[in-house]
């Protein structure tokens, strides 16, 4: 019986550091992609914001490396109805729903106290189309990032 019990808390926290993984994974790619769009709108012609049309086979080849992984790190997983089990005890923990509140009202604090910097960006002198683009990225930038963040921090053990 404690074998049991011992071999359902392994999986959990398995795929409880396969979550954190995923996350910082999605935090790179939110990253890059502000990045090239804040480039492409202050820089237009730069390597920086032209790197997608320049390198169009990172794409591909990155979700392909991607995909690499997730399927090697499957193999030994539990049965479907055993990692329903796994997820939805992840799930309901309300440690880790606890966690996620804290890291939303972080996050939307720090998107809110960011807007009075970004509003200087429409009397900086550069055109409305770009000063209005940067805010936005910056904005949902700083947003997604605050919340991961902030979620991996408060969720650690």
């Amino acid at each position: 019986m404690d074998n049991t019990n011992d071999s359902i808390s392994d999986r959990v926290e398995r795929s409880l550091r396969t979550s954190r993984r995923a996350l910082i994974v999605v935090l790179i790619g939110v990253l890059i992609a502000a990045v090239t769009l804040i480039a492409h709108a202050l820089r237009p012609g730069s390597f920086l914001s032209d790197w997608p049309s320049k390198a169009p086979w990172l794409i591909p080849v990155a979700i392909v490396v991607f995909v690499a992984i997730s399927a090697l790190t499957r193999r030994g997983r539990a049965s479907a109805a055993e990692a329903k089990n796994v997820m939805q005890t992840v799930l309901e923990d309300e440690f880790r729903q606890a966690n996620l509140s804290r890291a939303q009202r972080f996050a939307l604090v720090v998107v809110l106290l960011a807007q009075i910097p970004l509003a200087a960006l429409s009397l900086s002198g550069l055109t409305t189309a770009a000063a209005v683009t940067v805010m936005a990225v910056t904005t949902v930038t700083l947003g997604m990032a605050a919340l991961i963040v902030s979620f991996l921090i408060f969720d650690r053990d």
